[in-house]
């Protein structure tokens, strides 16, 4: 599992379960587990997205005055594109729907994806707040 912290509220997940679809049940368990490590109060609005790669969670918080020390979650499950972000194109020459942008290329995170699954460590997962437009 990999955390990023966005800023003081908001975090992207990134779960690595390969082929092993996470259901909104699981999705709350995981949260209720990680709240008093990433300090979670108050009303959040969580989109996830399951691919064969893994489990993609965005946290953000919505209402914080309201709650004390609850926490609160609105899960929602979308199918979101996910992009692998390098800049190292040799890592992803094979690959369908590679774009380039500000010095990094990247490509769409879809079921051809498994030829480089082992060559994550070059570069890294973007969605949500990061997603490409």
């Amino acid at each position: 599992m990999k955390i990023d912290k966005i800023n003081d509220t908001d975090y992207q997940i990134y779960i690595y379960k390969y082929n092993e679809k996470l259901s909104i049940d699981d999705i709350k368990v995981l949260l209720n587990k990680l709240k008093n490590k990433l300090n979670l109060s108050g009303f959040y609005k969580v989109v996830f997205t399951n691919k064969n790669i893994g489990t993609f969670i965005e946290i953000t918080r919505i209402e914080k005055s309201f709650y004390k020390n609850v926490l609160d979650l609105r899960i929602i499950e979308e199918d979101e594109e996910i992009y692998f972000k390098t800049d190292d194109y040799f890592v992803i020459k094979d690959m369908d729907h590679i774009k380039y942008f500000d010095k990094y290329y990247y490509v769409l995170v879809d079921n051809s994806f498994d030829k480089i699954l082992e060559k994550v460590e070059f570069g890294e997962f973007v969605f949500g707040y990061d997603k490409l437009t």
